[in-house]
């Protein structure tokens, strides 16, 4: 009688409520795009994957089942065997913990659908073994029944199989003493099946599983956070979630949580969500944190589709706000373990640790593929960092460093003279900053004229305050190489440091032409030789190099001692002129530049335009001072 009952309720949900939550449909929004090859065949397809990347399991004929292939062994050791399960969207569970160590089986069932009761019969028929089988579902209707048909069904076909049913309600959402039985089942489920999976391996007895389960559960709290709902497959998300909120105490289906809250930060998001598991979990007051002497372990669940950025900042959040309280953490696992498809979104679970045996049960190894490897935090706040030996030698910015001690220096006309030169450059980049951001709009992110602008207001900010020694070349373009790697950073201010480091060794015994030849050809060769780039790929490195094969063929013709003409500095911005406007219509070779199609490229590189601004000063520079020599 009672299993005709429980049918007919099986087949009203399966008319009615399948899948248990109705979907929204409407027209404010558009149904997800899903890389899939359909929605219908979406389920069955993610169990082949799993069995074809991974020999350790196998899929039940004609049953929605992931199983271990070492079942053989399980069942001649004598072992208790674990079987879990519930809808797909929540990969990798279940099918994800299979495998040593874990789960013995898993049944899958449809996008958030119970599995079938006559599938999971088909696999405790499979795996049931002497020992006796845990059986551990989430606290949901569908799940209680459709599983709850299937044990009633084995134990009468199997009545010598003993089978324990275990619910997980890890969800602290709800506070109220009459909802406490609605409590949801979510990723803190994991632990346990994590624990009594190494228990099964050990070879522990059903009857110590079934304890270890009790006990488990009353030490196990989870709290859910969503800023947007899920998407299943041809579907529109499932409950909308404005841009300035979201929803605390969220479960795993798409389902509204339990508060719409306003959108905050993570410190503060975490703070909420820490403080509801800790008083409606675990019963213990935030104010008696700091007297408690257990251990816990924390695991950050992703639920889908939050970026590896967020996770690893909420963690550290976690981990902050635990140890602000004076709380052991002794493990950490962080990772996407129960999902609800695409939501964006985070669960944080705890566990506290109240036997030394959990500890090693977690860290027992396992041969399921979606188990995260837990880390060890660290012991406080400051136990991270790592003090940094003392830079003070490597400074070359110290006039008293021994690699600029004793550069060479012109007389005070002179630095005078590279003074206001500097000066004029930068004044030159700064009044183009905007036509250099046009120029790198079309292929590149429109900033090349504000970052060069920038490193251009530190360079003049530094010589105006003199913190530049203008008289020693070597030592200036040292200064100038290490505050550019400093304070400017990026790939422009990487480059320039690059470039003037280089370049500076040929300065520090010499500023004759041979020297200030030889600065310019290997700051180009160590720009070429640290970025990869050639000339011709569209950069800066298309004049850059220009000038440098000019200058070296100069050096050749005149053996070391080259003479710099007015006929010289003129073929310098001939050949300069040229080699930017051969970057209108080459093909960029490096960067994101190199994504664009070559048909839309309509003006030169940005960067090799403010080269040839730069070349532009600097001979005019020359032909004001040395014309008259020529």
């Amino acid at each position: 009688m009672i299993l005709f009952f429980i049918s007919v309720i099986q087949k009203f949900l399966n008319k009615f409520l399948r899948p248990r939550i109705e979907f929204l449909q409407d027209d404010k929004h558009d149904k997800s795009k899903k890389l899939l090859n359909s929605a219908s065949s979406c389920v069955e397809d993610n169990m082949q994957s799993l069995c074809m990347r991974n020999d350790k399991v196998f899929k039940l004929e004609n049953y929605p089942v992931i199983i271990r292939s070492d079942l053989d062994t399980i069942t001649k050791k004598g072992h208790v065997v674990i079987i879990s399960g519930g809808g797909s969207g929540h990969e990798p569970a279940f099918g994800g913990y299979v495998g040593f160590g874990m789960l013995t089986a898993a049944v899958i069932g449809d996008i958030f659908t119970s599995p079938p009761s006559q599938s999971i019969l088909a696999a405790l028929h499979t795996v049931r073994s002497a020992a006796g089988v845990v059986v551990v579902v989430l606290n949901y209707t569908g799940d209680r029944l459709h599983f709850g048909v299937a044990i009633e069904r084995a134990e009468r076909l199997f009545p010598n199989l003993p089978i324990q049913f275990i619910v997980m309600d890890d969800d602290c959402a709800l506070s109220e003493v009459d909802l406490v039985k609605c409590r949801r089942g979510l990723a803190g489920s994991l632990f346990l099946l994590k624990i009594i999976g190494a228990m099964a391996e050990a070879g522990e007895s059903l009857q110590n599983i079934s304890i270890e389960c009790d006990l488990l559960k009353r030490n196990l709290s989870t709290i859910g956070l969503g800023l947007s709902s899920c998407s299943p497959p041809d579907r529109t998300p499932m409950i909308d979630i404005d841009q300035n909120e979201m929803h605390f105490g969220i479960g795993i289906h798409g389902e509204s949580g339990m508060l719409r809250i306003p959108l905050m930060d993570a410190k503060k998001a975490v703070h909420v969500m820490m403080q509801t598991i800790f008083t409606n979990g675990l019963d213990i007051k935030c104010d008696d944190l700091s007297n408690s002497k257990k251990l816990f372990a924390v695991m950050i669940n992703n639920l889908g589709s939050v970026s590896q950025l967020e996770m690893n900042v909420v963690t550290g959040e976690v981990l902050q706000w635990m140890m602000t309280k004076g709380i052991q953490v002794v493990r950490v696992y962080t990772g996407t373990l129960m999902t609800s498809i695409d939501m964006h979104g985070i669960s944080i679970s705890l566990l506290r640790i109240d036997k030394e045996e959990w500890i090693n049960y977690l860290d027992a190894p396992t041969g399921c593929h979606a188990w995260p490897m837990g880390t060890f935090p660290s012991e406080n706040l400051d136990a991270y960092i790592l003090k940094c030996p003392s830079m003070d030698s490597l400074q070359i910015i110290d006039e008293g460093n021994d690699l600029t001690r004793n550069a060479i220096t012109v007389d005070e006309k002179e630095s005078l003279e590279y003074r206001n030169l500097i000066l004029t450059i930068c004044n030159t980049i700064k009044q183009n900053e905007q036509k250099l951001n046009y120029l790198d709009s079309e292929c590149g992110d429109g900033d090349c004229g504000s970052t060069l602008s920038k490193a251009a207001n530190i360079i003049m900010v530094a010589v105006e305050e003199n913190l530049f020694w203008t008289a020693a070349p070597g030592k200036l373009f040292s200064d100038i190489a290490l505050m550019m790697e400093e304070k400017v950073g990026g790939t422009i201010g990487a480059l320039l440091s690059i470039f003037f480091s280089a370049g500076s060794a040929c300065l520090m015994s010499s500023t004759d032409s041979l020297a200030w030849f030889n600065c310019f050809i290997q700051g180009v060769d160590a720009i070429q030789l640290y970025s990869g780039t050639t000339s011709g790929s569209r950069t800066l490195l298309d004049p850059m190099k220009s000038l440098a094969d000019l200058l070296s063929q100069q050096l050749l013709f005149s053996d070391g001692s080259p003479v710099v003409t007015s006929d010289f500095m003129k073929q310098l911005i001939e050949n300069c002129e040229i080699a930017v406007e051969t970057t209108t219509k080459a093909r960029p070779k490096t960067g994101r530049a190199c994504q664009v199609p070559i048909e839309i490229l309509q003006k030169p590189d940005a960067g090799a335009y403010a080269i040839l601004l730069v070349m532009n000063d600097i001979v005019t520079w020359w032909f004001q001072h040395f014309s008259d020599a020529d």
